[in-house]
């Protein structure tokens, strides 16, 4: 199951150091951390190790995405009218919490008054020091699939430090 928590924690550190330095049911959309529900639908629902609230996410195209392909994400139930960060990663959807950023996509986006939000990042194969050190592949090499980590595009409240509202989708590049 993808991990929305990974994600979204990631995205806060990613933010903080880039300010420094200047599927079980569907590929395509986000889901919520096994902890909370096993539910793709009812990603909203935060688990019961933090406090952050998880959105839904679809993500077009989702699988065979090539380098330079346009991914565009579609979010519903984020916090109305918020800033978040966006960005390409490298997560563990096992729930371990590490992730490895693509410093190079970060974008800010704002959600609307209903809480949905659109972003659209530019995917290129990259690889990047994970958040304990090991380095991690997009697409994927056979050591990250064995360690549980999928390439995504992940969204965080900019407020924040540790996002209290964040989400996360996988995609499959073309190898």
């Amino acid at each position: 199951m993808l991990i929305a928590g990974a994600a979204g924690l990631l995205l806060a550190a990613t933010a903080a150091g880039c300010a420094q330095d200047s599927n079980d049911s569907a590929q395509g959309a986000s889901q919520a951390p096994t902890s909370a529900t096993s539910s793709a639908a009812a990603s909203s629902q935060p688990s019961a190790a933090s406090s952050v609230k998880y959105f839904k996410t679809e993500i077009t195209p989702d699988t065979g995405v090539a380098a330079g392909a346009v991914l565009t994400t579609t979010s519903t139930g984020a916090t109305p009218s918020t800033a978040y960060l966006c960005l390409v990663a490298v997560f563990d959807a096992s729930g371990g919490g590490v992730s490895a950023p693509d410093k190079s996509t970060l974008k800010n986006v704002k959600s609307d008054a209903d809480g949905k939000l659109t972003c659209e990042v530019t995917y290129k194969p990259f690889s990047a020091p994970d958040t304990a050190g090991v380095t991690r592949h997009c697409p994927t090499t056979a050591a990250d699939q064995a360690a549980g980590f999928k390439c995504g595009v992940v969204l965080a409240d900019a407020a924040t430090v540790g996002a209290v509202s964040a989400s996360a989708v996988a995609f499959t590049p073309k190898e």
